[in-house]
């Protein structure tokens, strides 16, 4: 059989040419997915949330509501419904969710005295973390200001990738850069992020013919010689045109059980976004302050000062004011205490919830019922400390004489 050279020429550069355009394609979806990344991150979405929580397979009925003390334990059962809003603005996040409804599908006399975080704000700083949380059999809210603080788990984010589950950082430019990215032959563009070191692998899947909308995000998860297991899984669809990227409106989102190799669902959510608001006027800096509704006791866990928001549309965002306001309700709470004889009481009244307070989280599909203990742990358990508040006292005394 002959070949001439002109073949062999052709041959030769098909075999060099080919794998270049395969990688130039390759930088190009790279490039398109850091840009889709960027614009994400000057977001608000309002959105309702439906979630079904299903027992695990080796807990009956029976055997959902168990007693330890004189707290009540329960695993997290029925079908609960929220109203969520997710902003975003490079660095600041904010977080706002109201409970509507919660039927545990559990029927028992102790489940009345279940308390849960009806309404919760949880607004993310550069230089600092604020949360407001009102339970469901509370008059009044609780706030704290801290440091800093984790993110709780929220589907909007998966669902539009910009961070992957449970992890404490939105994804960035070099994590992108660092991903395996294959283009298959039906346009489909799928993201692979491995962490060997933890047995983790999230993949995204983008359909390169539709924008490259998100269609799929997926944890797959693997312990010790085991088996990697699918963890979690969120599925999109309706998508529309936002202002040039392709967003999901309908979303269903699991996370699964394993028992004995048997894959069961966890929790199955059902996400319906209303409205996206990409670039919006009103995200500005300031929305990530909470406004404090009237009669919030706040803690400032940074000094271990406290005070009662007034309801006057301040943010407090500035230390110096935080300090004033506290040092004011510090020395009314000393002269309300010297009057009366229930000062240890009154100290309980107006603590304020501890660093440890345990998220509005359903990992570990838990939670307790609301006694005096558990309202006491909500609450927090702030000490006074005896020489410190005397020269805080004598501190705030001489701030408010020198402001008249």
């Amino acid at each position: 059989m002959h070949i001439n050279k002109c073949s062999i020429l052709i041959l030769l550069l098909l075999i060099l040419v080919f794998p270049l355009m395969a990688q130039e394609d390759e930088e190009v979806v790279r490039d398109i997915l850091i840009g889709r990344l960027q614009r994400l991150k000057n977001l608000i979405v309002e959105y309702q949330v439906t979630s079904e929580y299903h027992l695990p397979p080796n807990i009956n009925i029976e055997n959902a509501i168990t007693k330890s003390g004189n707290k009540t334990i329960v695993t997290v059962t029925g079908i609960r419904n929220d109203s969520k809003e997710f902003s975003i603005l490079g660095d600041r996040v904010l977080y706002d969710q109201f409970t509507n409804s919660w039927d545990r599908k559990l029927e028992n006399p102790d489940l009345d005295k279940i308390s849960f975080s009806e309404r919760t704000i949880t607004a993310f700083n550069p230089d600092r973390v604020e949360l407001f949380t009102k339970q469901n059999n509370y008059d009044a809210g609780r706030g704290t200001i801290r440091n800093e603080g984790q993110f709780p788990i929220n589907d909007i984010e998966y669902a539009l990738g910009l961070r992957t589950y449970m992890t404490t950082s939105f994804l960035t430019e070099d994590n992108i850069n660092e991903m395996t990215i294959d283009i298959l032959d039906d346009n489909q563009v799928v993201v692979t992020d491995l962490d060997s070191s933890k047995g983790k692998r999230d993949e995204w899947v983008f359909d390169k013919d539709h924008g490259y909308a998100l269609t799929c995000y997926r944890r797959y998860e693997k312990i010790g010689d085991e088996k990697e297991k699918l963890g979690v899984e969120f599925k999109m669809t309706d998508f529309k045109n936002v202002d040039g990227i392709f967003l999901p409106f309908v979303v269903q989102g699991a996370r699964y059980n394993y028992i004995d190799d048997q894959r069961s669902p966890a929790q199955e959510d059902d996400i319906k976004v209303a409205k996206y608001r990409l670039n919006d006027e009103e995200n500005t800096p300031e929305r990530y302050h909470i406004n404090w509704p009237e009669g919030t006791r706040i803690g400032d866990a940074r000094s271990q000062m406290s005070f009662i928001a007034k309801g006057d549309g301040l943010v407090y965002n500035l230390e110096e004011k935080i300090f004033e306001i506290s040092m004011e309700q510090m020395l009314k709470d000393e002269k309300s205490n010297n009057t009366e004889s229930t000062q240890e009481t009154k100290i309980k009244e107006v603590s304020i919830q501890s660093e440890d307070e345990p998220e509005d989280s359903n990992i570990d599909n838990i939670t307790t019922t609301d006694t005096e203990e558990s309202r006491e742990s909500f609450s927090g358990n702030w000490k006074w400390i005896g020489a410190g508040g005397i020269v805080f006292i004598i501190l705030g005394t001489l701030l408010i004489y020198k402001r008249h």
